[in-house]
């Protein structure tokens, strides 16, 4: 994969708003997006054929359309039309309503933008994405008692794949995920969560708040910025990873910070779900776990700036 994406001139070169300091390639995504294609090709297009067609298809064409971004340059408006598309022919293969399709197609958006948005540091993204689809696997795994279930399958092989490739991310980069890669992979999530709830309602209280960190700090950040009327279409430095690196922590240092914090969450949740814990719980641990941890991040943030001032 590195030597094809050499070939290709797939490298991202640092500017001022990049967390990184030299030439490195990116579109390594493509290798974990190619093993989890083979797991849908095998695992649901047996039990959800449409699904499997209409994700497939999705993929094909969001692949498509990032590569060409990570190449040169495509409209953001084009990029994001495509993820509306691809949002509503998922949903529609799975028989939502069309207010379901509107509502839950903004979420799966927004989750496959917030990923591609909070992967600037090594490690961040990619781990992140390993500790949802890993909590996925252990949560659904407790909660469905076969072991060969066709969604518990698929979460496995995403986690396993994304384990591989961890290691050329992180601690040193040799390869980024890229613009193909984080936004198939954050798209692929979502649509795994998706598909897992509509098997059992219960599992949206418990899986959903898994990825509250790309909501969270995408959210809160994409809001400050339209409060303070900053063109939030525009690329910045201001999400909470952000500001610990722009403060001298090192990428290593802060995605260990956040792992841990996932890390704590799904355990808490795992426990949760074995005590049978009100689905309100499922949403009040990681809010307030990622709460108190932003809320540290942007007082020294603060005080830092003053320091600095």
């Amino acid at each position: 994969m590195a030597y094809l994406l050499q070939r290709l001139e797939m490298w991202d070169h640092p500017n001022e708003r990049s967390s990184h300091q030299k030439p490195t390639l990116r579109g390594g995504g493509l290798a974990v997006v190619l093993v989890v294609i083979l797991a849908i090709g095998g695992w649901v297009t047996p039990v959800n054929t449409a699904l499997a067609y209409m994700w497939l298809t999705a993929l094909a064409l969001l692949g498509w359309i990032n590569f060409l971004d990570d190449r040169g340059h495509v409209r953001k408006r084009y990029r994001l039309a495509s993820q509306i598309f691809c949002a509503i022919i998922v949903l529609a293969a799975l028989d939502y309503s069309p207010a379901l399709i509107l509502l839950v197609g903004f979420l799966l958006t927004a989750f496959t933008n917030f990923v591609n948005f909070l992967d600037g540091i090594n490690g961040l993204a990619a781990g992140q994405l390993l500790l949802i689809t890993a909590g996925i696997a252990l949560l659904y795994g407790q909660h469905n008692e076969s072991s060969e279930a066709p969604q518990l399958l698929v979460a496995l092989v995403f986690a396993g794949a994304l384990a591989g490739f961890l290691p050329f991310n992180f601690p040193d980069a040799k390869i980024f995920l890229g613009d193909v890669g984080s936004v198939l992979l954050g798209f692929t999530c979502g649509v795994l969560v998706i598909w897992l709830a509509q098997s059992d309602p219960q599992l949206f209280h418990v899986l959903v708040p898994l990825g509250a960190y790309f909501f969270l700090d995408g959210g809160i950040t994409l809001l400050r910025r339209v409060l303070a009327g900053e063109n939030w279409l525009m690329s910045h430095r201001e999400h909470f990873y952000q500001r610990l690196i722009r403060m001298g922590w090192s990428h290593q240092r802060t995605s260990v910070v956040i792992w841990l914090a996932q890390i704590l969450i799904t355990l808490i949740l795992w426990q949760a779900l074995e005590a049978g814990a009100d689905n309100l719980w499922f949403w009040i641990v990681p809010t307030v776990i990622w709460g108190i941890l932003f809320s540290a991040i942007e007082i020294k943030f603060r005080k830092y700036k003053t320091v600095t001032a």
